[in-house]
């Protein structure tokens, strides 16, 4: 309680965003276009430990009192600027030809400032009460893009389409000699429906495509902007000792991750429309995936630099259907999507290498594995005659181990990513009154909390608060199935060690988003009051999550933030609950 009264860490995020376009036409079927947004986001955050309770205690040394107070000013600073020139034209009815050219700026400034005291004179959440600086620091990180597109656009008779697009693009995060890439893609589709007329079909379309696009997988991670250049930054040994040292190693040859994706589709469409789906296959593969390469560690700090280490592949199917099975004064309205993908690391530049990533370790990829998939030793339970947790020795699953030493670390065929996802809504409408329910569900994918073994220790450290429900559910010699091992002051079994006993399946089905609303026909007191109509709504988004693993006690679409995108995929880090309203 006293935690929660006096403790706390908070923040607030200011958002401004704004965009201006325009559009001239100054010769016939030839037109000028121009786009300008910028967005500008101002980050405070603070965290402060009471010097008298819990962690801030803690901080206490010698004479010295306890707290700590922790402070971050973060602005972000982006824009861009398109300017394109387009010639478009219809004609002999049976030929629509689109041709565009153009290019593109985009600039982003990235600036934070951040500093720790420690030893507060007075418990105050202040920087000026800290008797001890632990750190302070100043960063300022700006990168840049450049590009240039083309595309064209070629309809015959509203039958055949045939479109290309080739752009080259060239971003300062990459060495100095990669950092243009040229990328294209053609794709057409055949109106089957139009070219037969005498089908059952209102709709039938054949689509395909082929294109190659460059990816900097960093980019919304602000401290990758110089990734290709060495970088010294200052600090402090001890409280005044001023020192430099190396933050980022840098790569010169950094160059560009490139997706190749093909993609084959049909839709159908039957009974006017009343009916139709959308079925598209495609593979993607990466080459010079772009991920952290390890520093020998004989060579200090940093421990890692980012290069482009192999290739890997996803597959996958994706669908939609759309139904409206009552039309008139009761509508109704369904609509489903389902998509399957499966993964594969294909090839890095050492084949044998097992590369650790994403969270506290617990995942890692290598050659014909998933991609961060779960790779640590097998929990085996209780040992139900002593209490003891025991590990499987290694995959096979023969044999049993108390010391999670002798355990090896097995693959687990499972990563955070969802294989299967899936959405269904319905529509229900009468009169003015509409209903709207919404169901979305990811299935066959793993999550981890990256606190739990601090939460359940098992006795390891007697200063950390317990859950209840591993307390209650721990072995005793009259609780021998217990799903916990024994709990024992001080225990140095290392049954809290990462293995799978803290992996969850996060298969589950959520209620995404339910609306009731009633729009009024335009009555006299709306056409009096100059609105064209009226509608009044209650929506919930959120309100109810099913989960499949009965052992789940956090949010199954919780990521962390602290390790960015994939890194931070399927880990709870104390990560804010997903929103309900």
């Amino acid at each position: 309680v006293a935690v929660l009264e006096n403790d706390f860490a908070k923040g607030n995020i200011r958002t401004y965003l704004s965009s201006i376009n325009g559009e001239l036409q100054f010769v016939k079927n030839v037109y000028l276009y121009t786009l300008f947004g910028l967005q500008y986001q101002d980050m405070t955050e603070k965290t402060y430990w009471d010097p008298a309770i819990a962690d801030g205690r803690a901080q206490a040394s010698g004479d010295l009192n306890g707290g700590l107070v922790a402070a971050a000013d973060t602005r972000a600073f982006d824009w861009n600027w398109q300017n394109s020139l387009s010639y478009r034209n219809k004609f002999n009815n049976r030929h629509d030809l689109q041709v565009w050219g153009g290019v593109e700026y985009q600039e982003h400034k990235w600036n934070n400032t951040y500093a720790v005291v420690r030893h507060l004179s007075k418990p105050k959440p202040f920087l000026g009460f800290g008797a001890t600086r632990d750190e302070s620091s100043e960063a300022l990180y700006k990168w840049t893009q450049i590009s240039y597109f083309s595309r064209v656009n070629y309809v015959l008779d509203d039958k055949y389409t045939v479109s290309g697009q080739l752009r080259y693009d060239s971003n300062s995060t990459l060495g100095h000699k990669n950092r243009g890439g040229l990328f294209w893609s053609v794709g057409g589709s055949w109106n089957i429906g139009k070219e037969f007329m005498n089908t059952p079909f209102s709709q039938l379309v054949l689509r395909a495509n082929y294109g190659e696009i460059g990816n900097i997988p960093y980019a919304d991670q602000a401290s990758r902007a110089f990734a290709s250049l060495p970088i010294l930054s200052s600090g402090f040994y001890g409280q005044t000792t001023p020192v430099i040292n190396i933050s980022e190693a840098g790569n010169p040859d950094l160059s560009w991750e490139v997706s190749k994706q093909w993609n084959f589709g049909l839709d159908v469409g039957i009974l006017k429309d009343r009916l139709s789906f959308s079925l598209d296959l495609y593979n993607k593969k990466t080459t010079s995936a772009i991920w952290n390469s390890a520093i020998s560690a004989e060579n200090g700090s940093p421990a890692t630099f980012q290069s482009n280490i192999g290739e890997l592949t996803n597959k996958g199917i994706e669908l939609t259907f759309n139904g409206r099975p009552f039309v008139g004064d009761f509508n109704w309205g369904v609509y489903g999507n389902f998509a399957y993908n499966k993964n594969e690391i294909t090839k890095l530049d050492d084949p044998d290498a097992i590369i650790r990533g994403g969270g506290n370790g617990l995942k890692a990829f290598a050659v014909g594995r998933e991609f961060l998939e779960y790779y640590i030793p097998l929990w085996a339970g209780v040992d139900p005659a002593t209490g003891a947790g025991l590990y499987w020795t290694d995959g096979t699953k023969t044999a049993t181990t108390t010391d999670r030493g002798l355990a090896k670390s097995v693959w687990m065929g499972k990563s955070s990513f969802p294989k299967y996802t899936a959405g269904f809504k319905n529509d229900f409408s009468y009169k003015g009154f509409s209903l709207s329910v919404f169901f979305t569900g990811q299935f066959d994918y793993y999550v981890n909390n990256m606190w739990q073994n601090f939460v359940s220790g098992d006795g390891v450290n007697m200063g950390r608060n317990q859950l209840t429900s591993a307390l209650y559910d721990s072995w005793t010699p009259d609780h021998r199935d217990a799903l916990n091992p024994i709990q024992k002051a001080g225990n140095t079994s290392g049954s809290d060690g990462l293995s799978s006993r803290w992996i969850r399946k996060g298969d589950h089905i959520r209620l995404k988003e339910l609306k009731v609303a009633y729009t009024f026909k335009t009555p006299s007191f709306v056409k009096n009051s100059g609105l064209e109509g009226l509608t009044i709504y209650m929506k919930g988004v959120n309100l109810w999550v099913y989960t499949f693993d009965k052992q789940l006690d956090f949010d199954p679409e919780s990521n962390s933030n602290a390790y960015g995108g994939a890194a931070g995929k399927g880990a709870y880090d104390y990560t804010s609950p997903i929103m309900k309203s």
